[in-house]
């Protein structure tokens, strides 16, 4: 009895009653393979129209893998037209030979082939030229043979699928200005350098790169010509390093580069004094010369530092020290000379708590309030990041004591004591009044994505009175609803009041946003996230610290899993090196803050920072 040939509106929806049992079992258990199933039907009396309707290139190939039929769509992806221009084509001849040798041997066999079953397979992706020289990737789905001894081929053009997905993976790791590979594609090509040199015995050189003056061009030309320079730049170091190095922007006009797999370190403070000598020449800017200068500090592993982390640091302290010799200059790190005196090297420089704890350094709650009244403390700013783009995102504000004898404190060890109460009330509304005035000029600077993180004392949470405080505060800097986000501990909250979780609603209804910090540290609760739902959850630097442990992964995709359904953002604490980036970043983490996205910063420096690193909104 005549087979009756179908018209299904889908290609996935083909009627396989005519078909033979292999190749119906084909496309029920092969991945496209209904379309390859299809056309070996074509071979019991499939009327060509309909094989011709199909959006898919089908082909028939003999075991030389010369083209025996084809329909409409695939000798289009064969570049011809006719039946008869396709017919005796050899389809290894539009493959590179590595496709080429991996379609032979998916096709000779089970050994070769990703089987899925003993008559359907599937080949993967191959590149193929077509007769008129066009480029294509396709997806190739094959069945068994059939009557005549013949492979029946479904080939997909994924072309614009796999351009698409291409670019997209060169946007997140690249730098949308310069080109150059981004904070997170160079910090993974650090841990690996770092991985081949360790086995290898060799010596990797980094070259931490700052633009002197950088600013005066945006205040003075414009933000255009700011990026024509950045974009110059750019290029002479990749000129100047050659294929010995590989350069990266890190944000604004600080670049970074790479120079692994060195035999020896007598070139590189060539190398070094190559790129400033580049970067020394005049760029133009409107028709006249801009004269550039750059400061470059250099260190090397192993003998500057034994993973990426200090080797970083140290190439960061040698830059300093450039630039408190007057910019303009190449320095390789000295352990003997370069140490965080710097303020702007502020984590560093920071004097041990234990150090303020001790009963002979003198200080205590009296010096506290003394501090108050004189002024002494300052906040310092810590920048958020995209863990995608490297980009700042945001900031979280940190108390400072510049005691006038220990230098730079970090106040924490005295106003958590049980009898500071009275002091931090104090200090806690300094420090809100001081931030959010901060942020207001961050504002009106143009960069007003910009967040600010504040972590102020457990014991405001549930005070009456809080929410007024600042909400007037809010209201009169007149910030945008989210922007201010106060930082609460899980811990807090585990054992909370009802009236507490009123107050940080009518918080959040007065415009301030909410983070729920040192999550995962305690016993966390799928019910305080819905019942507070805070606009960031922060995942505890214990957790990330403890990376790339199994239980510290399960904990990090735990706390992503959760935050994903509530559309919060997920900040990791504590990021220190770029294993830890990489690995966050994978699990979904949105946004790292700790030493591998910069120190805490005084406000000036820290304005400069986001000058550099944020365009103006």
């Amino acid at each position: 009895m005549p087979m009756t040939a179908p018209r299904p509106p889908n290609p996935s929806a083909v009627d396989l009653a005519g078909a033979t049992p292999r190749v119906a079992a084909v496309a029920r258990k092969a991945p496209g393979a209904a379309l390859a199933a299809s056309a070996a039907a074509a071979a019991t009396g499939w009327p060509a129209d309909l094989l011709d309707s199909l959006p898919v290139g089908l082909l028939t190939v003999d075991r030389r893998l010369m083209v025996r039929s084809a329909n409409a769509h695939g000798r289009r992806l064969l570049g011809v037209e006719r039946q008869g221009a396709a017919l005796g084509r050899r389809l290894l001849d539009g493959l590179g030979e590595g496709d080429r040798q991996r379609l032979r041997v998916a096709l000779a066999g089970p050994s070769g082939a990703e089987r899925q079953d003993d008559t359907g397979m599937s080949c993967g992706e191959v590149r193929f030229e077509t007769a008129d020289g066009t480029p294509r990737v396709l997806r190739v789905e094959a069945s068994g043979h059939n009557r005549h001894g013949e492979t029946v081929l479904a080939c997909f053009d994924v072309t614009t699928a796999r351009a698409e997905a291409e670019h997209a993976r060169h946007r997140a790791d690249h730098d949308a200005l310069t080109g150059l590979p981004n904070r997170a594609a160079i910090m993974a090509r650090l841990d690996e350098a770092l991985q081949q040199a360790r086995a290898a015995s060799r010596q990797v050189a980094v070259l931490f790169i700052d633009l002197d003056h950088f600013k005066s061009v945006n205040d003075t030309h414009g933000h255009a010509a700011g990026d024509h320079v950045l974009r110059e730049v750019a290029t002479r170091l990749r000129d100047a390093l050659g294929d010995t190095g590989v350069v990266s922007r890190l944000g604004g006009d600080e670049f970074l580069a790479l120079l692994p797999w060195l035999a020896d370190d007598t070139g590189v403070p060539a190398l070094a004094e190559a790129a400033a000598r580049a970067l020394a020449r005049p760029i133009a800017i409107r028709g006249k010369p801009w004269q550039t200068t750059a400061s470059i500090g250099l260190s090397i592993f192993p003998q500057h530092g034994a993973d990426s982390g200090t080797l970083l640091r140290s190439a960061d302290l040698a830059l300093y020290r450039v630039k408190r010799e007057g910019r303009n200059g190449v320095r390789i790190f000295d352990p003997a000379r370069d140490h965080p005196a710097d303020p702007t090297a502020a984590q560093a420089a920071l004097v041990p708590a234990a150090v303020i704890d001790d009963p002979a350094a003198g200080v205590g709650l009296d010096d506290l309030r003394a501090a108050l009244a004189r002024h002494e403390f300052e906040l310092h700013y810590q920048p958020q990041r995209c863990l995608r783009s490297g980009s700042i995102v945001g900031m979280g504000a940190r108390v400072r004591w510049r005691h006038p004898r220990l230098g730079l404190l970090d106040p924490q060890a005295l106003v958590s004591r049980p009898d500071a109460c009275e002091v931090l009330d104090e200090l806690d509304g300094w420090t809100l009044s001081t931030a959010v005035r901060q942020l207001r000029r961050w504002h009106r600077a143009g960069l007003k994505a910009l967040r600010l993180s504040v972590a102020p004392s457990p014991r405001l949470i549930g005070q009456p009175g809080f929410e007024t405080a600042v909400g007037e505060l809010l209201q009169r800097t007149r910030l945008a609803p989210g922007r201010l986000l106060l930082q609460v501990p899980e811990g807090t909250l585990l054992q909370a009041a009802p009236t507490q979780f009123e107050q940080l609603g009518t918080l959040r209804q007065r415009g301030a946003g909410l983070a729920l910090d040192r999550f995962g540290a305690g016993a966390s609760s799928l019910g305080l996230l819905a019942r507070l739902r805070p606009d960031c959850v922060r995942i505890d630097g214990s957790i990330v610290g403890a990376l790339p442990a199994a239980a510290a992964c399960a904990l990090v995709q735990a706390t992503v899993a959760l935050a994903r359904p509530l559309a919060l953002r997920v900040l990791a604490d504590g990021v220190q090196t770029p294993t830890q980036h990489g690995m966050l970043a994978a699990m979904g983490v949105d946004e790292g803050e700790g030493p591998l996205s910069g120190e805490p910063l005084p406000a000036l420096q820290a304005t400069a920072l986001l000058r550099a690193d944020l365009a103006p909104a």
